[in-house]
C-alpha cells in the first residue's frame, strides 16, 4: 500500500505542476515534467510505481487476473527504457536533453514484474499458461539469455570498433598538422637552392616534398570513410600539387634560362596567399576532425554503458530461468502424484473386469496388466510388466503387429480386430482386441491401451459351420459343370465358381437377376428364343425335368456358349419353388467334330477341299447337273516342273508357292465353282451349271496368265507355269472316275505340246496315254538292256576348219520302234528321274571317247555334255561323282565341256552356283546352250565364269535373208567376246551361213553342213580324216 502511495503522490506532483521530493535538492522549477539532474525521477518511475503497488495490493485481494495485468503493464513500460538502452536508441520515457530512467531502476522493476508473475503462476491466466506452455517459457527464457549473450557480444564488438575509429581519428589530426611543416620545409629548401644554387638544398627539397606526399596519401587513407572530409581533402590536395608544380617548374626554369635568383623565385610562386589558403583548408580539417572525435568518443560511452546493462539483463535472465525452471519442477512433481492417485483408482477399476485390459508403451512394452489379462494369457502381472508385448504373439503375426503399432503411436485410429495370440503355456487363444492410443495434454502418444476378450469357444463354433460351408463350396466348385438354381420367376437364387467362369459374370451382377433375358434370350443362329419355350423356365413351371442338347448361352461379352443342360425341379411341401439347371460346355467337343471334320474334307496347307471333299462335291453337282440338264466342266491344274521347284527352293518355300498358286486360282473362278486341291502340286476345279462352255476357256486362260506372273520369294522372283485338262460333262464321262481321268489325260496332253497351256480332252487321248505309260515301262529297262547310243556331232573351228570338239547326244534304239527321237523319252526320263542314271551313262561313254581321241589325234580335243536341271536339282553332289570319275581315268578337266540352259543360272539355288564353281575349279568348262531363246537377263554372264554361248539355230537358219537375224548375230558374238566368252553356232547348213558367222567373228560352227549327229565309229572315222 505504501509504495502505491508513494507512486500516486508523485504522479500528482507532476500533475499538479509542484516539485516532489526528489526535486527539492536541485530547486527544479514547478511544473517541469522531465527532470534534467541525473538524479531526478522521471515521469516513467511514478507510473511504474502505480502498477507495483496495485499488482501488491491485488495479491493480496486474491484479485489475480487484476495482479496479472497489472504486472504485465509493468513489464510493457519497463521494455521501453530497457530497448533504449540496448540498441542504443533513444528510449521512449524522455525527450532531448533530459534525465532518462536509470539502468537500476529499470532492472528493479523488470524484477519485480518477473516476481508478481511467478507468485500468479497457479492462478488464473498464468496458471493456463503454464500448463500449456510450459516448454514455451522455457524456451522464451533460453532464447533470451542467447539474445542477451549475442547483444552483449556485440557490445563488446562495437566497444572495439569506437576504439579503432578514436585512434583512427587522433592519427588524421596528427597527419595533417604534420602536413603544414613538411609544406615548409619543402619550400625553404626549393627557394634556397633558387637562391645559392646549392644541389643539396635541392635533395632536401625533393626529400620534404616526398614525405608530404606520403603523410598526404596516409590521410587520404584515414578520411576515404567519410565523404565530407575526403572531398575537403580532395581540395587540399590540388592545392598542394599546384604549389609542387610551381616550385618544380621553378627549379626547371632555373636549370634551362639562367635566371637569376630574384627571377627565378618570383616565377616558383615566392608569393604567400597559396601557403595561406593551404593552412586554412588544414585548419578547417582539423577542425571537423577533432568534431568527429567527441562524438565517436561520445558513441564509445554510450556502448560502454550500454553493455554494462546488456550484463545485468543477462543476470537476471539468467535468475528468471532459474527460478522458472525451480517452480516447474514443483508443478511436475504435484502433478506426478496427482497422475499417481488417478492411476491407482483407474488400476482398481480395470481389476475387476473380466476382459484382459493392457498399457502398453508406444514401442509395446508393457506397463499395466490386470487380473482378467492374467487370466486370459495365464502371465502374473510381475511377469508380465517390463516385457514387451510381442511375447504373446505367434511369429507370423509380428509383422502385423508392428504395424498396428506403428499406426497407433502416429495417432491413427485402429478399428476392433480379431487375432490369434499365445498363452504362456505355449496354447494359441482367439482373441477380440480394441485398441487405442493414450494422449497427454499436449496431444502427444504416451501409451497404447489394449482390451482384448477371449473368443475360442465362438471361433471354435464358427470354424464347424465355416468347414461345412467350405466343403459343400468346394463340391460345388469341384464340379467342372455349371450349376444354377433358379425360382418360378426365373430369378437366378444360386450359382456355385463354375458358373461365373463359364459365362464371365460375377455373382453380384447374376444372383437375383432373372436368367433367361441375360444369358439364354437367343437361339444359336441369333433368332428371340420366347421364355414360354425355354426348358429351364418351364421345368420350373411344370415339374417336368428335362435334358436338352444343343443350345447356347450368352456370355457377358456376347460371345455364344454352346451346352448341354438338365433341368430338374425343387419341391418343398409338394409345392413347385424353383428348379436346378446344371449345364456343361461343349465347346471343345464342337471345336473337336470340327476339327475332324475340316481334316477329312479340307487341305491343310491351302484351306481348299481336299480330294474326299472333291467326291462329295462333284457327286453332288452331277446330281444337280443330271436333274437340270445343265453341262458341268473339270478341270485339272498341275504345276509345271514342281518337283524340281520344290527341290530347288526347299519343301517351306514350296509350300508358301502352293497357297499363293491356290489363291491365284481362286481369284480367276466363279464363286459357284468349287477349287480343290487334289495332293502335291495338282488343283481340280469343278465348274458347273455352265450356260456357255466358252467360260470354261476364259477361265483356264485367266489360270494360265496368273500362274504366270512371278512368285516371290526372298525378293527374287520365281517364274512357274501350269499345265491344264478340261473333260466336260456329259459329253466325255457321266461319272467320277471317267471325268477325272478324262482330265488327267487332258493335262498330260497339254504338258506333252510344251506345257503353260490347256487342253481338252479327246477320245485319240486314250491312246496316246496307253502308248505313253508303254514307252516310260519301256525306258525304265532299256539302260540295263544296252538299247541306248551315244551320238557325236562335230563343232568345227572357223578360223581353220578343224573339228576340235563334238556335243555327245544320247540315241535310243527301241527293239520294236526302232530310234525313238530324244525329244520323245528325254522328258519321260526327267519326269520319272530315269535322267539321273542316263546322263552319268552318256557321261562315262563320252569321257572314253575323249580320252582316246584325244590320245589319237588331238590333246586338247573335247566333248560337250548336256546337263538336265533335273540332274543339279535331283542330285546336287553329282558333279563330285564325275569329276571323280575323271581322275580314274586320267582325263585332264579341260577335256569335258557341260551344256546346261539358261534357266539354271537364273536360279537362286545356292547348292548349284557352288555346284558350278566347283566344275570349274576343276577346268571344266561350261557352255550355255540354246543361248537368246530362253530368259533375257544376262547378268548371270557377269556373275558366273562361262567359256562358251551357243547361239540357238533359230537365229542362224534365216541369217542369209533376214539381217535381223544377222544383226542378233553379230551383236550377240560382240558381247561375248567383250566378257571373254567364245561363241558356237548351231544349226549351220549352208556355206553362206558359214561365211557370214566367220565374217561376224563367231569362233565355232556345228550343224548338218559339217555333220549330222553320227556314232561313235563314223566319227572316229571322220576325225581320221581331219587330221590326215
Amino acid at each position: 500500500m505504501l509504495v502505491l502511495l508513494l507512486g500516486v503522490a508523485e504522479f500528482a506532483g507532476y500533475s499538479s505542476g509542484w516539485n516532489g521530493g526528489d526535486r527539492l535538492p536541485f530547486d527544479e522549477p514547478a511544473g517541469t515534467l522531465l527532470a534534467s539532474h541525473p538524479w531526478n525521477m522521471p515521469i516513467m518511475s511514478p507510473v511504474n510505481s502505480v502498477l507495483v503497488g496495485g499488482a501488491l495490493l491485488f495479491l493480496e485481494l486474491t484479485l489475480w487476473a487484476a495482479a496479472q495485468s497489472a504486472a504485465f503493464a509493468l513489464l510493457a513500460f519497463t521494455l521501453l527504457p530497457l530497448g533504449g538502452y540496448m540498441f542504443g536508441l533513444l528510449p521512449l520515457d524522455r525527450a532531448g536533453n533530459v534525465t532518462p530512467v536509470p539502468a537500476p531502476v529499470v532492472v528493479g522493476f523488470l524484477m519485480l514484474a518477473a516476481g508478481i508473475l511467478v507468485a500468479t503462476q497457479n492462478h488464473g491466466f498464468m496458471a493456463q499458461l503454464r500448463k500449456r506452455f510450459l516448454a514455451v517459457g522455457l524456451a522464451t527464457l533460453l532464447a533470451m539469455l542467447v539474445f542477451m549473450l549475442g547483444a552483449l557480444s556485440y557490445g563488446f564488438v562495437q566497444k572495439n570498433e569506437a576504439s579503432r575509429q578514436i585512434e583512427q581519428t587522433h592519427e588524421a589530426i596528427q597527419g595533417m598538422k604534420s602536413l603544414s611543416g613538411s609544406m615548409l620545409y619543402f619550400l625553404h629548401h626549393n627557394q634556397k637552392f633558387l637562391v645559392t644554387g646549392d644541389e643539396s638544398q635541392l635533395a632536401e627539397s625533393v626529400k620534404h616534398r616526398n614525405d608530404l606526399q606520403f603523410r598526404l596519401a596516409g590521410v587520404n587513407r584515414l578520411m576515404s570513410g567519410n565523404l565530407q572530409q575526403h572531398e575537403r581533402l580532395a581540395v587540399l590536395d590540388k592545392l598542394i600539387e599546384h604549389r609542387i608544380g610551381q616550385a618544380d617548374s621553378a627549379v626547371q626554369a632555373w636549370r634551362e634560362k639562367n635566371l637569376d635568383p630574384l627571377a627565378a623565385l618570383m616565377f616558383g610562386g615566392i608569393g604567400g596567399s597559396q601557403i595561406e589558403e593551404i593552412e586554412a583548408r588544414l585548419d578547417e580539417l582539423v577542425s571537423s576532425e577533432k568534431d568527429l572525435l567527441k562524438e565517436r568518443q561520445s558513441i564509445a560511452e554510450a556502448i560502454n554503458y550500454s553493455s554494462l546493462f546488456t550484463l545485468g539483463a543477462l543476470l537476471i535472465t539468467l535468475f528468471l530461468l532459474l527460478v522458472w525452471v525451480f517452480r516447474t519442477l514443483q508443478y511436475e512433481i504435484a502433478e506426478r502424484k496427482q497422475k499417481a492417485l488417478e492411476l491407482q483408482k483407474f488400476k482398481a477399476t480395470i481389476d475387476s473386469t473380466d476382459d484382459a485390459i493392457i498399457i502398453k508403451t508406444p514401442d509395446g512394452i508393457i506397463e499395466n496388466w490386470n487380473r482378467g489379462a492374467e487370466d486370459l494369457f495365464g502371465y502374473t502381472a510381475q511377469e508380465a510388466i517390463g516385457q514387451p508385448m510381442r511375447v504373446l504373439i505367434p511369429a507370423e503375426r509380428q509383422e502385423d503387429e508392428l504395424g498396428i503399432l506403428g499406426r497407433l503411436a502416429r495417432g491413427e485410429r485402429v478399428e476392433p480386430f480379431e487375432s490369434v495370440r499365445r498363452r504362456k503355456d505355449g496354447c494359441l487363444v482367439d482373441i477380440s482386441t480394441t485398441m487405442s492410443p493414450v494422449l497427454d495434454d499436449e496431444g502427444k502418444v504416451v501409451g497404447i491401451s489394449k482390451i482384448a476378450r477371449d473368443i475360442t469357444e465362438r471361433k471354435q463354433a464358427e470354424q464347424i459351420v465355416r468347414a461345412s460351408e467350405e466343403f459343400t463350396h468346394l463340391v460345388l466348385g469341384a464340379v467342372g459343370d455349371g450349376i444354377v438354381g433358379m425360382d418360378t420367376e426365373g430369378k437366378v437364387t444360386f450359382a456355385n465358381p463354375a458358373v461365373f467362369t463359364l459365362l464371365g459374370y460375377s455373382a453380384e451382377q447374376l444372383i437375383g437377376q432373372p436368367m433367361h433375358p441375360l444369358v439364354h434370350y437367343a437361339y444359336p443362329d441369333g433368332r428371340d428364343f420366347p421364355r414360354a419355350e425355354c426348358s429351364m423356365y418351364r421345368t420350373s413351371h411344370d415339374g417336368q425335368p428335362r435334358r436338352v442338347n444343343n443350345e447356347v448361352l450368352w456370355r457377358k461379352d456376347g460371345a455364344a456358349l454352346p451346352v448341354e443342360y438338365n433341368t430338374t425341379p425343387v419341391v418343398k411341401d409338394g409345392q413347385i419353388v424353383g428348379s436346378v439347371i446344371v449345364f456343361r460346355d461343349i465347346t471343345e467337343r464342337k471345336e473337336s467334330e470340327e476339327t475332324i471334320w475340316k481334316q477329312a474334307n479340307f487341305d491343310v496347307l491351302t484351306g481348299l477341299p481336299n480330294r474326299h471333299m472333291f467326291h462329295d462335291r462333284l457327286e453332288q453337282e452331277l446330281k444337280k447337273a443330271r436333274r437340270t440338264g445343265r453341262p458341268l466342266a473339270l478341270m485339272l491344274i498341275d504345276i509345271d516342273n514342281f518337283k524340281e521347284i520344290n527341290d530347288r527352293m526347299g519343301h517351306a518355300k514350296g509350300d508358301l508357292l502352293l497357297v499363293e498358286a491356290a489363291r491365284r486360282i481362286g481369284d480367276c473362278v466363279r464363286l459357284s465353282d468349287t477349287v480343290v486341291r487334289l495332293g502335291g502340286d495338282e488343283f481340280m476345279v469343278i465348274l458347273p451349271e455352265l450356260d456357255d462352255i466358252d467360260n470354261t476357256e476364259r477361265i483356264a486362260q485367266s489360270v494360265i496368265r496368273n500362274i504366270s506372273e512371278p512368285f516371290q520369294s526372298n525378293g527374287e522372283a520365281v517364274h512357274v507355269t501350269c499345265s491344264i485338262g478340261i473333260t466336260l460333262y456329259p459329253n466325255d464321262a457321266d461319272g467320277i472316275e471317267g471325268l477325272y481321268k478324262n482330265a488327267d489325260q487332258a493335262m498330260y496332253a497339254a504338258k506333252t505340246q510344251g506345257r503353260n497351256r490347256h487342253s481338252y480332252f479327246t477320245l485319240a487321248m486314250q491312246e496316246a496315254v496307253q502308248t505313253r505309260l508303254r514307252l516310260i515301262g519301256d525306258l525304265r529297262g532299256a539302260l540295263d538292256a544296252g538299247q541306248f547310243m551315244v551320238y557325236f556331232q562335230p563343232i568345227v573351228d572357223l578360223s581353220t576348219g578343224r573339228i576340235d570338239k563334238a556335243e555327245a547326244l544320247i540315241r535310243w534304239l527301241h527293239p520294236e520302234r526302232g530310234l525313238v527321237s530324244p525329244a520323245q523319252f528325254i522328258p519321260l526320263a526327267e519326269e520319272t528321274g530315269l535322267i539321273l542314271g542316263i546322263g552319268d551313262w552318256v557321261f562315262q561313254e563320252s569321257m572314253r571317247c575323249v580320252k582316246r581321241w584325244r590320245t589319237l589325234y588331238n590333246p586338247a580335243f573335247q566333248v560337250s555334255v548336256n546337263k538336265s536341271p533335273v540332274q543339279f536339282y535331283k542330285d546336287g553332289d553329282d558333279h563330285a561323282a564325275w569329276l571323280s570319275h575323271l581322275r580314274e581315268i586320267g582325263l585332264p578337266g579341260q577335256g569335258l565341256v557341260i551344256e546346261i540352259t539358261e534357266g539354271i543360272l537364273l536360279d537362286s539355288n545356292l547348292s548349284i552356283s557352288a555346284a558350278l564353281v566347283t566344275l570349274r575349279n576343276a577346268n571344266v568348262q561350261i557352255s550355255i546352250d540354246d543361248f537368246g531363246t530362253g530368259y533375257s537377263a544376262l547378268s548371270y554372264l557377269k556373275k558366273f565364269d562361262i567359256d562358251y554361248l551357243k547361239i540357238d539355230q533359230s537365229f542362224v537358219r534365216d541369217l542369209t535373208i533376214d539381217k535381223n537375224d544377222l544383226a542378233l548375230c553379230e551383236a550377240i558374238i560382240v558381247m561375248a567376246h567383250k566378257l571373254g566368252i567364245k561363241v558356237i553356232a548351231e544349226g549351220v547348213e549352208t556355206r553362206e551361213q558359214m561365211d557370214m558367222l566367220a565374217a561376224a567373228g563367231c569362233d565355232y560352227g556345228q550343224g548338218y553342213l559339217y555333220s549330222r549327229p553320227i556314232p561313235v565309229e563314223e566319227f572316229e572315222e571322220l576325225l581320221k580324216r581331219g587330221s590326215q
